[in-house]
């Protein structure tokens, strides 16, 4: 089934995160010459695939199977032997929180051809839709399930002076919501949810507002969610400095956390400053060793 206009490798193939519409001709072309198509979910797929008469054969492949020593080399057999195979996720970018990442290194590890097909980004149509500073952003994956590990995760990401993207799920928006409230009490949050379909819709506010949004029934809590928040320069919280590890500021801030704290170990020290501001602990050590004559 292979065509003399695709050559053979592993094709990243994106889909539409909605509307089926959102699919590009090339990435029909490479689907429909492909000897293989992996799927998240076959059942999923097959929507899109009988809209636009893609009769490839499929076969499942999630997070189940992907590490599966046999389904891996017997997929390298079949590339090494000049077959195309495509992967999809059940929506967007394959392997930006999807399965397929396996496959690739091993692809990069046997030195066999693979690509990607550009198309749709829940991250980056969230990001847009928010209207929050672009020009630099990070993206985070599913934040974690439980609190702990969630308000740890929050705590580390105050410190990145970007636009912060998170996938998070409606059954636990509220929660997380509370989360960020602890951390990010004073940032816009925007919660946007079913891009590209027909209901799409953004909410913005501060996350006590947004709590109240759900509250009152004006959030509907369905579906996956794609969570920004505003965290670029004007939006860090006021209690989180930066210092000069040269400054006069910098010496005082070391007198104040030794008396405050009564400690004298100086990576004690080290890692309570590293705590307050945006420097990893090593350096202020280091920093705290060269000026110990001024301390």
């Amino acid at each position: 089934m292979t065509t003399k206009n695709i050559k053979s490798g592993l094709y990243i193939v994106a889909t539409p995160i909605g509307n089926l519409s959102d699919i590009t001709f090339r990435a029909i072309d490479v689907l429909k010459n492909s000897d293989l198509i992996l799927c998240e979910d076959t059942r999923t797929s097959k929507k899109l695939f009988s809209k636009y008469g893609i009769n490839t054969k499929t076969e499942s492949f999630h997070k189940f199977n992907e590490h599966n020593d046999y389904k891996l080399n017997t997929l390298i057999d079949m590339l090494k032997s000049g077959k195309i195979i495509s992967i999809v996720s059940d929506a967007g970018t394959p392997m930006i929180s999807d399965p397929g990442y396996p496959l690739l290194v091993e692809c990069r590890k046997n030195n066999i051809y693979y690509t990607v097909i550009p198309g749709a980004s829940s991250v980056l149509a969230g990001l847009v839709l928010s209207t929050f500073p672009m020009h630099s952003f990070y993206f985070g994956g599913f934040l974690p399930n439980k609190s702990v590990q969630r308000l740890e995760v929050l705590k580390k990401s105050q410190y990145i002076k970007s636009s912060l993207v998170f996938f998070e799920s409606a059954n636990r928006l509220e929660k997380c919501l509370k989360d960020l409230n602890v951390i990010f009490p004073n940032n816009e949050i925007a919660i946007v949810k079913e891009i590209t379909k027909l209901f799409e819709v953004v909410h913005i506010g501060k996350p006590a507002d947004l709590i109240n949004m759900i509250n009152n029934g004006e959030i509907i809590l369905k579906g996956e969610i794609v969570l920004v928040i505003s965290n670029n320069d004007e939006y860090l919280n006021n209690d989180v400095k930066y210092f000069d590890l040269s400054s006069d500021e910098f010496i005082i801030l070391v007198k104040d956390v030794i008396k405050n704290n009564n400690v004298k170990n100086n990576r004690q020290i080290a890692k309570i400053i590293s705590d307050k501001i945006n420097i990893p602990s090593k350096d202020i050590y280091n920093k705290i060793v060269e000026i110990k004559d001024k301390l």
